[in-house]
């Protein structure tokens, strides 16, 4: 590429590194650093069929009247019914939608946008997008991105876009994908933010940040991720699976920043329940049990519980059914043996065992989901709802309240081992245990509640229809 430098330069620090001839000079001879004022640029093809880079003067548009820099190589157009024009950000928000628009171009109804024509004819390993925010004459300030853009030859054309041109389909795709995540954080929030007005001040700004979150966070992202996906051969499935992978955890990360401001387990729970369902169907591929994965405590708790469980004699049960918590007799420690020291040495965890550890005499420890079985025998909603924030000595008497719940009504079997979990995470201080484990039990008492609701509407409707 060659540049044009028949001009004078402003001052001393231009005059130093001013090339030493007025003829003109390859950019690749130009010395370090070449300082440049904004000037208008044109791709001129030379004889041998190479293309190259002239500067044009700065009066150009004061002689002309026209913008010198609508055919500069560096700017994105826009055509529409009324001609074409520079694709400026101006008032428009430097958002994913003005960046996919600069850097890939698009095709609708109404207007045709040309990505730079720069991007068509060199191999850059990094592209930086620049743009200056104006309204009404005032500079609103300037935004600046920076891509990594490795990619095949061939996949960008100096001729305007197509409907089947790549990088335009790739950007449909992604602007899809984003507004149908948008979608589902949206119905997320509303189910998060029902009766909450009594929020302070602190609470409500962390949910309104949402949102601005979600589109921040998934604007670079994307535009990222469709130049990666340039530099791949074309397979339409695989990159939609990748949008949707990308934008669901992008949604789920704006959403955690929200569920944080809220101390309302079960509120908080069917929110979650909300934004598993909308990433299920409309974001595909995405699991509604992602996120459940137990940690490694609980997956001890369990094992410990079910050998227990299979060890136990109905005499054992008989006497852990009469025990006295404070004097636990001889079977009591037996069973113990297979707890790890850690937990018996600590005072509030052994509290938890000899809590559970009874109940066990009546309900046998199964895989059977708590907060399902709680839900199912009417425990109350604001007691689940005290369960599941409390911590310390409080929590041992709602621990203990919940399980004289389940022998009260006669429950044979239940998954005993996400209380001793939800407990003993408290008085070790393991906080990832604690969040799985209340997490859990919220979700699973809440779509077995739910659904209940939802039976008892459905049978209810066609009697209130005959009383009509």
């Amino acid at each position: 590429m060659d540049l044009k430098t028949h001009r004078r330069p402003p001052n001393r620090l231009r005059e130093a590194y001013r090339p030493k001839a007025d003829a003109p000079v390859s950019f690749a001879n130009l010395p370090r650093p070449f300082l440049d004022v904004g000037r208008a640029q044109r791709i001129v093809q030379a004889d041998d069929g190479t293309f190259q880079i002239w500067a044009c003067p700065n009066d150009a548009v004061r002689v002309t009247g026209s913008d010198p820099w609508l055919d500069d190589p560096h700017t994105s157009r826009v055509t529409d019914e009324n001609g074409t024009k520079r694709y400026k950000l101006a008032a428009k928000s430097f958002d994913h939608r003005f960046q996919h628009h600069v850097l890939f171009g698009a095709v609708d109804e109404s207007n045709t946008i040309e990505r730079p024509r720069i991007l068509d004819l060199v191999d850059y390993r990094c592209v930086r997008l620049c743009a200056l925010g104006t309204d009404q004459g005032k500079t609103k300030g300037y935004r600046e991105a920076m891509f990594v853009a490795a990619r095949s030859e061939g996949l960008f054309q100096l001729d305007p876009p197509k409907p089947d041109d790549r990088p335009a389909r790739l950007l449909a795709s992604a602007l899809a994908t984003i507004h149908a995540g948008s979608k589902v954080l949206r119905s997320a929030l509303a189910t998060l933010y029902r009766d909450t007005n009594d929020l302070n001040n602190a609470e409500r700004s962390r949910i309104r940040a949402a949102e601005p979150t979600y589109y921040d966070a998934v604007g670079h992202a994307s535009v990222q991720l469709v130049f990666d996906l340039l530099n791949e051969s074309e397979n339409a499935p695989e990159e939609q699976q990748r949008f949707d992978r990308l934008i669901a955890a992008e949604v789920r990360q704006a959403f955690n920043l929200a569920e944080t401001a809220l101390i309302r387990p079960l509120h908080a729970a069917r929110a979650e329940h909300q934004l598993q369902a909308g990433i299920h169907f409309k974001l595909k591929g995405e699991s509604m049990s992602k996120g459940f994965n137990p940690p490694q405590l609980a997956r001890q708790v369990f094992a410990v519980l079910c050998e227990i469980t299979e060890r136990a004699t109905p005499d054992d049960r008989a006497r852990l059914r009469t025990m006295f918590l404070p004097e636990p007799p001889l079977s009591f420690w037996k069973m113990m043996a297979t707890v790890p020291q850690e937990q018996i040495d600590d005072e509030d965890s052994l509290e938890i065992w000899k809590i559970v550890l009874r109940a066990l005499g009546y309900v046998r420890h199964s895989s059977a989901s708590l907060g399902r079985t709680l839900a199912d025998q009417d425990f109350p909603e604001n007691r689940m709802d005290r369960l599941l924030t409390a911590s310390g000595s409080s929590l041992l008497g709602l621990v203990d309240e919940a399980l004289r719940w389940l022998v009260s009504h006669s429950v044979e079997a239940a998954d005993l081992s996400i209380l001793v979990t939800f407990g003993i995470a408290d008085a070790l201080g393991d906080g990832e245990a604690r969040d799985w484990a209340r997490k859990q039990m919220a979700v699973d008492y809440v779509r077995s509640a739910d659904a209940r609701e939802r039976e008892k509407k459905s049978s209810q409707s066609p009697q209130m229809q005959e009383a009509s």
